[in-house]
């Protein structure tokens, strides 16, 4: 898929909160797509808001972007500014 920025597809990442006891719940998406032999990440923070008509919305953040060949991983550190532990993405090779 070529630059899916917005709309779908997207994945969720599970996150635990890195501050013990707290009920944070961090959101975290992704989105991914080929660019060459490879794949370009993207990765969200998602804020939910509640808005003057006390509707929910969600807005979302890019806090990181890489590439990564198949089999590669990369940790994704910039989960700490949203109070998340750090995660793990890692590209499978077509089947």
């Amino acid at each position: 898929m070529a630059e899916p920025y917005s709309d779908g597809p997207w994945a969720a990442i599970p996150a635990q909160s890195s501050q013990d006891g707290s009920n944070l719940m961090p959101s975290f998406r992704i989105r991914a797509w080929t660019e060459g032999d490879k794949a370009r990440v993207v990765v969200y923070g998602v804020v939910r808001e509640t808005t003057s008509d006390n509707k929910t919305q969600e807005r979302e953040t890019q806090i990181s972007t890489f590439v990564l060949a198949p089999g590669q991983s990369r940790e994704v550190t910039e989960t700490e500014q949203y109070g998340a532990a750090h995660v793990f993405v890692t590209a499978a090779g077509a089947q």
